[in-house]
């Protein structure tokens, strides 16, 4: 799918000139995003006491090799999959006091 998109960007860009080894390459900058300079360091911390995850609607496999380019300790690779695991999520992303917040924790 990434590469049906970048073709299509090359070519509306004009960009000509790429070998294929070096469309592969770009094509997966994906997996090679250096984390923010906190994000290890934090992860780590949370990691020592709670199961970490990802939340992504991106597929397994970039999410990881983006952990093992950056040394990114989640322990689970998740996918958006359902509403349920979209609401229990939102519920630990936003901080009370929070009226929408308060109403779903007490729904």
């Amino acid at each position: 799918m990434y590469r049906e998109w970048l073709d299509l960007l090359l070519a509306e860009y004009g960009i000509v000139g790429l070998s294929e080894l070096e469309t592969i390459h770009l094509n997966r900058a994906w997996h090679r995003l250096d984390p923010r300079a906190d994000s290890v360091e934090g992860l780590t911390r949370i990691k020592s006491k709670f199961v970490i995850g990802t939340l992504s609607n991106v597929n397994v496999g970039l999410l990881v090799n983006m952990a093992k380019y950056g040394g990114l300790p989640w322990t689970v690779c998740s996918l958006v999959c359902s509403q349920e695991v979209i609401n229990q999520t939102l519920r630990f992303t936003c901080w009370q006091p929070n009226y929408w917040v308060s109403s779903l924790m007490n729904s």
